[in-house]
């Protein structure tokens, strides 16, 4: 008998950045882990994705700048991500090709430099088994044999 596999995103964003920089991140590694080209293709085919309940809101609360994310396919080579500032919150649609402005140009005055999200990670995890933790930066704190007692 066949085990289904589910597939779960784990951000590698920082938590404490934007939302729309958090959102995009998972955006991407939807749209990758479904093979899709845009978020709209990705969320249709759910598939094995599994996203959580703060994922799945970060999304909805940024579909509309969302909507202009593309991912190659074998018709087209078309490919846009977006930066946001974490200074003024504005954002801008690049080549996934490109880089990143090293000054924003999105806000008069604003002296923020534009970041690309980085695409969240797939977690396998097989029916039955025990589900990935929730990714935190969190350190969990451990004993050293230098203070462990006999």
């Amino acid at each position: 008998m066949a085990r289904t596999v589910s597939v779960t995103l784990e951000e590698v964003t920082d938590p404490t950045d934007r939302t729309l920089l958090r959102a995009a991140g998972i955006a991407l590694g939807a749209m990758r882990v479904t093979k899709s080209a845009t978020l709209e293709d990705a969320l249709a085919d759910t598939g094995p994705l599994t996203l959580t309940p703060e994922q799945s809101v970060m999304l909805a609360r940024c579909e509309q700048p969302l909507a202009g994310l593309r991912l190659p396919t074998p018709d087209s080579d078309i490919s846009t991500t977006i930066v946001v500032c974490p200074s003024c919150g504005e954002y801008a649609y690049v080549s996934t090709g490109g880089s990143a402005p090293t000054k924003c140009a999105l806000t008069l005055g604003c002296d923020g430099t534009p970041r690309k999200p980085k695409p969240a990670r797939r977690v396998r995890a097989t029916v039955g088994a025990k589900p990935a933790a929730p990714h935190t930066n969190e350190v969990t704190p451990t004993r050293s044999r230098d203070t462990e007692t006999t």
